[in-house]
């Protein structure tokens, strides 16, 4: 009989014709590649490890065979790639010595391969990355000590953008820009072999750590540019939206309806729809909440009237039946849930601008739009939803305030001092009179 080692299979039939066919097949040479390709990683594995014992020659393991430490370095490296917790390869062992390779306890193959592994890593980022230009995105988190992370991303030969995790740090404490700076220079030039002039960009989030991390590289990488990272500092600005009545309302519905499965059941079956998820880290995931309650307000009672019957409903759900069974609290809160309506551009921006959804022209257009909304914030027409919930709830009376815009005078305050109603078409129609005043004090 024979045996095709690269296919793993008996042929069935020793003729001539039979072996020629199989050995010109698209699998037979797709399976001999493979091998081929192993042999040749394994040598490397083998080159690497033999190194090691060399230069650490009272190092436990240096009489063990070849075979024995390319197979336990393969199931470290196949461990730790996949993200599954090292101690349960003591649990593989007993199936991977069945094919006659001899394992060793967990934190041994940790102690001895992981180093190595992380090397051939390096190695392998380093080959990709030789002779790119290149973006580096950098973060960090603001809890709990310092998890840092360096992305680099360039776009290949085939015109694909790639990007690469090259280096994730935890650290006991927060580092200071000199810090920063330090660390990622010396990852930059040292252990990733990227010259200066390669360099052409740093992305990052709108921290003012960041920011003066990068005044003191750019010295060094003079030929990069800061890019900032638009969408961060738009969910920082919706942050600082401030609706009281409803950060009231919002932080109960927050702590209620995402604990309690039977309020998001029959929410959903009121709504026809499911409940927006919560993100503790998106801004705009509690702008999209606000949405929806803005688009059932009129249900809101109802639905809050059929929660208190609920085993899950604590306090919190009669301190929001409380809030809209107040005339003041319900016309606020519908009030600026409109108001949160019409910043929906914040959100639309957020979206379109993560990733890489967007040509960079038509980035420069969602920024200028935005900017663009900010400028004429509170003129006439830019707050669609508020001007409509004002004009359904509020009653014209004298004295009641205004702010509006007049020509080359911009945004003026002032007060009505006069309302008439008259009857147009058999309709009653309130005209009224705003007596307002420009910055200086002058009536316009």
């Amino acid at each position: 009989k024979l045996y095709c080692r690269a296919c793993k299979m008996v042929f069935r039939s020793t003729k001539k014709s039979h072996i020629v066919s199989h050995i010109n097949g698209a699998a037979h040479r797709a399976a001999k590649t493979y091998i081929c390709s192993r042999k040749g990683d394994d040598k490397g594995v083998v080159r690497r490890i033999t190194a090691h014992f060399k230069a650490n020659a009272g190092d436990m393991g240096a009489g063990i065979s070849d075979h024995d430490h390319t197979m336990r370095y393969r199931v470290t490296q196949c461990v730790v790639s996949l993200g599954i917790p090292t101690r349960k390869m003591d649990g593989l062992r007993h199936l991977v010595e069945r094919g006659g390779c001899q394992l060793a306890h967990s934190s041994r193959m940790v102690q001895q391969y992981v180093p190595m592994i992380d090397a051939e890593e390096t190695e392998l980022l380093r080959a990709e990355v030789v002779g790119q230009h290149v973006s580096i995105m950098f973060d960090g988190t603001s809890r709990l000590g310092e998890a840092i992370n360096i992305i680099f991303r360039w776009c290949g030969a085939d015109f694909r953008l790639v990007q690469r995790l090259t280096k994730f740090v935890t650290l006991a404490r927060h580092v200071d820009h000199n810090e920063l700076a330090r660390m990622m220079s010396e990852h930059i030039l040292l252990d990733m072999h990227v010259t200066v002039r390669h360099v052409i960009a740093f992305a990052r989030d709108s921290v003012a750590l960041n920011g003066a991390t990068l005044s003191l590289m750019q010295g060094v990488f003079s030929h990069s540019q800061d890019m900032l990272d638009v969408p961060h500092t738009i969910s920082n600005a919706g942050i600082r939206i401030t609706l009281p009545t409803l950060d009231r309302f919002m932080r109960d519905w927050y702590l209620w309806i995402y604990s309690s499965t039977g309020g998001k059941s029959l929410l959903r079956s009121m709504f026809g729809e499911r409940v927006v998820g919560l993100s503790a880290v998106r801004w705009y995931s509690k702008a999209e909440i606000m949405e929806q309650l803005h688009k059932h307000f009129e249900l809101l009672e109802d639905f809050l009237a059929r929660c208190g019957g609920l085993d899950s409903a604590t306090a919190t759900v009669p301190r929001l039946t409380a809030m809209l069974a107040d005339a003041d609290d319900y016309r606020r809160v519908h009030l600026q849930l409109a108001a949160m309506k019409d910043v929906n551009m914040f959100i639309k921006t957020c979206y379109d601008m993560e990733g890489d959804r967007l040509e960079v022209l038509l980035v420069f257009d969602r920024i200028a739009q935005l900017r663009t909304f900010g400028a004429r914030l509170g003129a006439a027409g830019t707050l669609p939803h508020v001007d409509a919930h004002l004009r359904d709830h509020v009653i014209l009376v004298v004295g009641l305030p205004t702010r509006g815009e007049r020509g080359e005078h911009g945004v003026v305050l002032g007060q009505i001092t006069e309302v008439e109603t008259t009857v147009v078409d058999g309709d009653a129609v309130d005209s009224y009179t705003i007596v307002s005043v420009d910055h200086s004090g002058a009536v316009v």
